[in-house]
């Protein structure tokens, strides 16, 4: 899959801007694998937050070093920055919770906060008209083991996938036959599920978050589908808590996301204006909430 994945690279110069150093308006950054977070035993963990405007460039400076946080959006319609980062257990969950409303009291406050127990992705289907199905996550997946090499080469990976065998294997100290079998492998056991392009849509980016209380199953499985043959549709998730189903689309106008709004009660709607930050395989799974909000209130003083 990665030597195809190249290959792709050198046949599709327009999407991969950063490989060739071709400009094009739909790209940004290099490529990248996408993961199954849940064979890693990562758990993923979100929030939305309403910063107050003064503070909010600083404070997205300081949230972006963070080692644990895997992206950072400035949002409109419901707060103005999402987050989402890594926890190892459900104490960890708790306890987050009380931590950051406490911290973040002084410029902010939290909107929303949820962990995803399923997330399905179809790459940039709105661009390219293909669709690639990547499963991110699903709670009910066992851990994989893994060996020091593959968790180097899956860091390696998840920034920019666009370097050759021989690339890595320098970066690695190993050879590229080696790169090679550890990247089958991961592929093969299914924790690479897929790689894909870092692109900026030309429409609008519209993330909805869901209540399906007092739908039917059957109701709900004919929501999916339909997101499911959508072109505009990258994700599709599953939460804990009170918006229990999410997905996220690609659309000229947002009134074209009414169609899937029908016979939903509760429902919330946010735009992605920016994408800020972005790691993908953070190097800690431990989230230390206190120290995170800490350090930022004492640099205010």
């Amino acid at each position: 899959m990665l030597n195809e994945f190249l290959a792709a690279i050198e046949a599709n110069p327009k999407i991969y801007k950063d490989k060739l150093h071709i400009k094009d308006k739909y790209s940004f950054g290099p490529p990248y694998a996408v993961l199954n977070l849940s064979k890693l035993d990562y758990r993923y963990f979100r929030l939305l937050l309403k910063i107050n405007q003064a503070d909010l460039n600083e404070f997205l400076n300081k949230i972006s070093q963070h080692s644990n946080v895997n992206w950072v959006f400035e949002i409109v319609g419901w707060g103005n920055v999402a987050l989402g980062f890594l926890v190892s257990d459900n104490t960890e969950i708790s306890e987050i919770n009380e931590s950051i409303r406490r911290e973040i009291s002084d410029f902010g406050e939290i909107i929303y906060q949820s962990e995803l127990t399923y997330l399905l992705g179809f790459g940039s289907r709105p661009l390219h008209k293909v669709c690639h199905q990547k499963l991110i996550i699903d709670s009910r997946i066992a851990k994989e083991n893994i060996t020091v090499e593959e968790f180097e080469l899956l860091k390696q990976l998840s920034l920019n996938a666009s370097l050759s065998p021989e690339e890595y294997a320098s970066i690695l100290n190993t050879t590229s036959e080696e790169i090679l079998k550890l990247s089958s492998d991961l592929e093969r056991r299914g924790i690479i599920v897929g790689y894909q392009a870092r692109v900026k849509y030309p429409h609008k980016y519209f993330k909805i978050f869901l209540d399906t209380t007092g739908r039917s199953k059957s109701d709900i499985d004919k929501l999916i589908q339909s997101l499911w043959n959508d072109n505009g549709c990258i994700y599709i998730e599953r939460a804990n808590g009170k918006y229990d189903l999410g997905f996220e689309i690609i659309t000229k106008r947002k009134s074209d996301i009414q169609k899937y709004l029908k016979k939903i009660k509760d429902f919330k709607v946010i735009e992605f204006k920016q994408n800020l930050y972005t790691n993908l395989l953070p190097v800690s799974k431990y989230l230390d909430i206190n120290e995170l909000f800490s350090i930022f209130k004492k640099e205010k003083k």
